[in-house]
């Protein structure tokens, strides 16, 4: 039969930055039929199968389903990539394991077409910009350790790069970005951050998604971290209510920055500490000057305990909080954790619902 092989790919290649994740598949399957993919850990499955569901662009290469080429599915290198996502069905449960593709995301606009926008100066403004729902956002550096805690940490723009680049190939969706100065300190020069973009960008490909962040780490006043934020226009953000809106004097200001950020594309994610900076949180979307209709949350768990070690029991009050506040329905909630009970926090945080970072 012509239409024998229900998928078919030729030559489908992936590369980042110099080195090949996959490279020249060719893969024929037939109709009815259940096709398995072997090989070593490192091989490439999980990018093939990430470039099969179109979630990441490949290099060179076609897809064919049912003997015909799958939309906007050839590429020589030079076309553009328009994925196809779900973009506004909302992920409350974990992702299966067993799943290759991409989870549905949570944005009202892709960011791909936030990208388009921002090129063509201009087009529809999105009602509402949320963060996507993600399997894997890596912080790879953070703001605090040095080269004396770990010598492979990466400071260095091309460092970032080069790491965010074989996280994409792990299976990473986003990189939560954090920049240095010239004495290895947490930095919020735009400067930096844009040089920083640009690299990881040219390394790890379009399809991460880069969220900087305003972290004031006791060294940033608001002014400062609405500064940053304007320079760069990044794609998301993520901002500590408790450092940008610390008193009543400062919701004028903040007020701007959040509008201007929904008005503008980007994906805000709200980092709170504590149930009281969730009540904040609360306060300033009642009173609009947090806009939109769904939000994103993270919880750092274990922030400011003795050697940063989490408990996956201090997710009780958040969890109870986001229920009794719109549930799923209205946040998107994540955590980060830290130390030897890091995986137990990640993974209770997916089975209760959220998005395990």
């Amino acid at each position: 039969m012509a239409h024998d092989f229900i998928l078919e790919t030729r030559g489908l290649t992936k590369e980042f930055a110099g080195f090949f994740a996959v490279r020249d598949v060719a893969l024929k399957v037939r109709r009815g039929s259940i096709h398995a993919l072997i090989g070593p850990n490192g091989a490439g499955k999980t990018t093939c199968f990430n470039l099969l569901t179109k979630f990441l662009r490949p290099s060179t290469g076609q897809i064919l389903y049912k003997g015909q080429l799958s939309s906007g599915a050839s590429w020589s290198g030079s076309r553009t990539w328009k994925p196809r996502r779900n973009v506004t069905t909302r992920l409350s449960t974990p992702r299966p394991a067993s799943t290759s593709a991409p989870p549905s995301g949570t944005w009202s606009r892709s960011k791909a077409w936030t990208r388009r926008r921002r090129k063509s100066g201009g087009g529809a403004v999105p009602k509402e910009v949320r963060m996507n729902s993600l399997s894997i956002m890596v912080a790879p550096n953070g703001a605090r350790k040095t080269k004396r805690d770990h010598p492979r940490i990466p400071i260095l723009a091309e460092d970032i790069a080069r790491e965010a680049a074989a996280c994409t190939v792990a299976g990473a969706q986003a990189l939560h970005l954090h920049v240095r100065d010239d004495l290895g300190e947490h930095s919020l020069d735009p400067t930096r951050y844009l040089t920083a973009i640009a690299a990881v960008r040219k390394a790890a490909g379009a399809e991460l998604i880069l969220q900087i962040t305003t972290e004031s780490v006791g060294r940033f006043a608001p002014s400062e971290q609405i500064e940053a934020v304007r320079a760069v226009c990044p794609e998301a953000v993520s901002i500590a209510v408790k450092e940008l809106v610390p008193d009543y004097a400062s919701e004028t200001s903040a007020a701007g920055l959040y509008l201007w950020a929904f008005m503008n594309g980007i994906a805000v994610q709200h980092i709170i500490y504590s149930v009281t900076e969730f009540g904040h949180l609360l306060d300033l979307i009642e009173r609009k000057i947090v806009p939109g209709v769904r939000h994103s949350v993270i919880f750092p768990l274990g922030r400011y305990e003795k050697n940063q070690e989490s408990d996956p029991t201090e997710l009780v009050p958040f969890v109870d909080m986001v229920r009794d506040n719109g549930g799923s329905s209205r946040f998107d909630w994540s955590v980060c954790a830290f130390g030897a009970s890091e995986t137990e926090s990640l993974v209770t945080a997916a089975a209760l619902g959220g998005i395990a970072e």
